[in-house]
């Protein structure tokens, strides 16, 4: 996405390197002029390997003073441990919602300083205590990434990498939500599971979102929302979502977005068990014209709030206001 908007992207992460990530998310195309940039990092005395502490890392000032902005996705260790050196340029700590409560302490010494907060979704404002924003940005998904949807087959699709291991009340509930219909589960992690297909690379899953009948979206139904939720939910798949609330204990549904993002039966269904769970999608199965009204409406909404132009116009709008 910064790329489309004319900036040029160093990565210091899984792509540096150029090594890659698995393939289950596709794959980010950088720039020639990655390499030349990683030998400029090298040749000034940076180290860098992914999955290594912090500590283990040298970052030079020399090196960031070649940007205009330095970009952090959630990695609170890595700002404070290298503050010196990235805060010869503005630093923004770009959050992903995990982990919340323990990192606003850990990022109240850097805020301080003058590290700007972007934040993935408005609901992280309710965790006490709150080192407020300075802007409010989801995460981007390209709506001409997914084909047209066409659910020409009958089945229920998700995905969720162990979805028992880390989701076992949603686990159960999927199970008998699906009774009696086809199902699909993709993911690694979900072996013993009726239904479970096992990773599933980002093209397969394209096909699977276009062919599926519907989505339902119960993993993780306490997150304010993921990627395979907008992924699902911009593909014009129609989604049926968990309510968190029926689930888990208000405290632990405290930044649950997704019931408060979609319309019930107009954007998507919204379900608080098992049984309205099968009831929607024997409805969407039996009657087509429905289900492409729902998938429509959905991949509108999901378009307003996570297409690329909606995202990058947050970003050009802190960026203006940052001087940049």
């Amino acid at each position: 996405m910064f790329h489309k908007m004319g900036h040029f992207v160093f990565p210091l992460g899984v792509y540096f390197g150029g090594r890659r990530s698995e393939g289950f998310r596709p794959e980010i195309d950088f720039r020639p002029d990655v390499a030349q940039y990683t030998e400029q990092f090298l040749a000034l005395g940076g180290k860098f390997r992914y999955g290594s502490p912090a500590s283990s890392h040298v970052i030079t000032r020399e090196f960031v003073e070649l940007f205009d902005v330095v970009v952090v996705m959630h990695d609170s260790e890595f700002i404070k441990t290298h503050w010196a050196a990235l805060s010869a340029r503005p630093v923004i700590w770009r959050t992903i919602g995990v982990d919340t409560v323990r990192l606003e302490y850990e990022m109240a010494d850097v805020r301080a300083m003058g590290c700007v907060i972007v934040r993935y979704c408005p609901k992280e404002a309710v965790v006490e205590p709150y080192l407020g924003h300075d802007a409010i940005i989801r995460f981007p998904k390209q709506p001409d990434d997914f084909a047209e949807w066409q659910g020409d087959g009958a089945n229920v699709l998700t995905f969720s990498n162990t979805m028992r291991q880390r989701f076992e009340k949603e686990a159960a509930i999927f199970s008998e939500s699906v009774r009696g219909l086809k199902a699909v589960i993709g993911g690694i992690g979900n072996d013993g599971m009726e239904n479970a297909i096992g990773l599933v690379e980002f093209a397969e899953q394209l096909e699977l979102l276009k062919t599926s009948r519907a989505y339902y979206y119960c993993a993780g139904s306490h997150i304010p929302y993921t990627l395979n939720f907008i992924e699902a939910w911009m593909s014009g798949i129609p989604l049926v979502a968990l309510d968190c609330r029926a689930v888990h204990a208000p405290d632990v549904c405290r930044f649950a977005e997704v019931p408060h993002l979609i319309e019930h039966e107009k954007t998507g269904f919204l379900v608080e068990n098992a049984e309205d769970a099968n009831a929607a999608f024997r409805r969407l199965i039996e009657d087509p014209a429905l289900a492409k009204k729902i998938g429509q409406q959905g991949r509108e909404a999901a378009k307003a709030l996570f297409s690329h132009d909606a995202v990058s116009a947050g970003w050009s709008r802190l960026f203006s206001r940052m001087g940049l």
